[in-house]
């Protein structure tokens, strides 16, 4: 079950980046004339140049999120170099495109760019994969992997992260109704909703992370469990049972 809960938040938290940055891309792709002319009066390059330097980016961030998403490409190239390729082009463009002065852009980017150091770090378990591979088991990436672990585990972030990031999902998409907004409308909207999509896949990233999750919400749904028992026996006048509670102890 840890295994489990950790893989699906670790692979949400991923699929929320991609998405995040596909939607992104697409729309650059849908305006790519138009941002070219932007280049084009901005840095004084032909307006073609400009162009190739769109689809640069654009190839660039479609590759390296295959490659997080695809095990068998990862496990083979390994996360740091998409990750970094990633966090890259997305600063490129928005130092590029004028998008540093929207505090919105710039707390997506920040998300994205943590969620992709994230990934670098915890998309495999490197530390069995160095073992099976009879290599070493220390370093810098495994103490650095392990004091996040700790780090999220005590402030049980299995716990509280994943409902948080449902709750900024459906207020994002209650409150920032892009598809249905125009103009300036658009660009405000969008900005605020890919802000949120950025900061819940950081969050369920960092819930990935939590190695005790399981067991605290295992215990607080025995105990639910046990006081529901109690209530239907003290209701139909059955005799109290005994439920086992709690994790196991270690002899």
């Amino acid at each position: 079950m840890l295994a489990d809960w950790r893989w699906v938040w670790t692979e949400l938290g991923t699929a929320l980046m991609v998405l995040s940055v596909a939607e992104s891309g697409w729309a650059m792709f849908t305006g790519s004339y138009q941002r070219a002319i932007h280049l084009h009066h901005l840095i004084g390059v032909s307006r073609g140049l400009a162009l190739v330097f769109i689809a640069a980016i654009l190839l660039a961030q479609l590759t390296s999120c295959v490659t997080l998403m695809v095990p068998t490409i990862y496990l083979t190239t390994g996360t740091i170099a998409p990750g970094a390729a990633l966090v890259g082009t997305l600063w490129f463009e928005a130092l590029l495109f004028g998008d540093m002065a929207d505090t919105a852009h710039v707390v997506r980017c920040a998300c994205l760019t943590a969620t992709a150091v994230m990934l670098a770090l915890f998309r495999f378990d490197r530390q069995a994969r160095n073992a099976a591979a009879q290599l070493p088991t220390s370093g810098a990436l495994l103490a650095a992997e392990s004091r996040i672990r700790r780090t999220c585990t005590s402030l049980r972030t299995g716990v509280l992260f994943p409902p948080v990031a449902l709750v900024t999902l459906l207020l994002a998409v209650y409150k920032n109704p892009f598809w249905s907004a125009k103009g300036i409308l658009f660009e405000w909207y969008h900005g605020r909703f890919q802000m949120a999509v950025g900061l819940a896949a950081l969050m369920l990233l960092l819930a990935g992370q939590d190695t005790r999750a399981h067991v605290v919400v295992g215990e607080r749904l025995e105990r639910v469990y046990d006081w529901c028992m109690k209530h239907k026996e003290d209701v139909l006048g059955q005799p109290r049972a005994e439920r086992w509670l709690g994790a196991k102890k270690a002899l």
